[in-house]
């Protein structure tokens, strides 16, 4: 008989970044999880079965989705699962018994986990954050010592794995999804000044819109807010009341405002109380009016950046869960303006 071959199983490279996913009323399908590299050595393998888990952190998570789904490329190479239980204490495991998986001699091949998620009015919630991984590749490939099945082409034997890096065991090396009803996208649009003389009085200095997911109406209502970071250069601060103020583009109603003394040196960050609703599937563009009264000096210069920073943008999904949206992942972010520029 040949000699056995060897399995090294890895998060690949291009498993998804973490993201906010928005599942509407109506849930989402087919959103992608994870991605698995399988790598072959000394034969080719023959890959029969993988467990997956779904990771307890706390909460129920098996109520947010509504079936999984492995593929190989475009090729779902199991039937779907459905989970039952709760992952509040325990993991939640399911096994794909896979069909026509083969790993070439000395290569590698890719699986992905696809999701299809329950919806607000199905059991999906907003903030939750089910987490997908295999919790254990090293040893025997017999479903009993790891979580895998998988024998040698040429040997016939069971095949041994082993972790590769990033490991797969481990839960957090999989990217976390953040479920939401629906979601906004930011973006820097054409009319944000760039290179404009600065004006040592009130003007725009930013414009950049927001487009509702068409799962949902994106809202900025109860203690939401946008937080603008002050970029440039001062060569002096005097002692100034500075006011911002976010204004609709299409009526320059007020949407919202800040004012205090010397908030807008640089470095300063500001947070502007936002009202206003963007409906789904629509953009509305915003621009951002400020008092520059301390950037009276030659030289000086004056932007302004949304970061992708938790806290920095907070809005509604319209669900009680996500009334207050805060983490990091909001689409389109950072947005930068372009330098006004004091004249020397």
């Amino acid at each position: 008989l040949a000699s056995a071959g060897t399995l090294t199983v890895a998060v690949s490279p291009d498993t998804p970044n973490a993201a906010n996913v928005a599942i509407g009323a109506a849930g989402a399908t087919g959103v992608v999880f994870d991605k698995i590299k399988f790598t072959s050595a000394n034969e080719a393998i023959n890959l029969e079965a993988v467990k997956v888990s779904l990771q307890t952190d706390g909460t129920n998570h098996v109520p947010d989705v509504a079936a999984i789904h492995l593929y190989n490329g475009a090729t779902e190479v199991s039937v779907a699962g459905y989970l039952t239980g709760t992952s509040a204490s325990a993991n939640v495991v399911h096994t794909f018994y896979l069909s026509g998986v083969q790993i070439p001699k000395d290569d590698s091949l890719t699986l992905t986990l696809k999701v299809d998620l329950n919806g607000t009015s199905q059991g999906g919630t907003s903030l939750d954050t089910p987490r997908f991984y295999v919790a254990d590749v090293a040893g025997a490939a017999d479903l009993s010592a790891s979580h895998l099945k998988a024998t040698g082409v040429s040997s016939g034997a069971t095949i041994t794995s082993a972790a590769g890096t990033p490991n797969p065991e481990t839960a957090t090396n999989f990217n976390e999804m953040t479920l939401v009803k629906t979601k906004p996208t930011f973006a820097l649009t054409n009319g944000s000044p760039s290179g404009t003389t600065l004006v040592a009085a009130t003007m725009n200095v930013l414009e950049f819109s927001v487009t509702a997911d068409a799962s949902g109406d994106v809202a900025f209502g109860s203690g939401d807010s946008i937080t603008f970071t002050v970029l440039g250069n001062q060569f002096d601060s005097d002692t100034t009341t500075d006011t911002i103020t976010v204004r609709r583009k299409d009526t320059s109603a007020s949407v919202g405002t800040a004012s205090a003394a010397n908030s807008l040196d640089v470095d300063d960050t500001v947070a502007v109380t936002m009202t206003d609703t963007i409906a789904a599937g629509t953009s509305r563009t915003y621009y951002v009016e400020v008092t520059l009264t301390d950037y009276e000096t030659d030289g000086d210069t004056f932007a302004l950046k949304i970061n992708s920073t938790s806290g920095h943008v907070v809005w509604d999904d319209g669900t009680s869960a996500g009334a207050s949206v805060s983490n990091a992942l909001t689409n389109g972010l950072p947005v930068t303006s372009g330098y006004v520029v004091n004249p020397t």
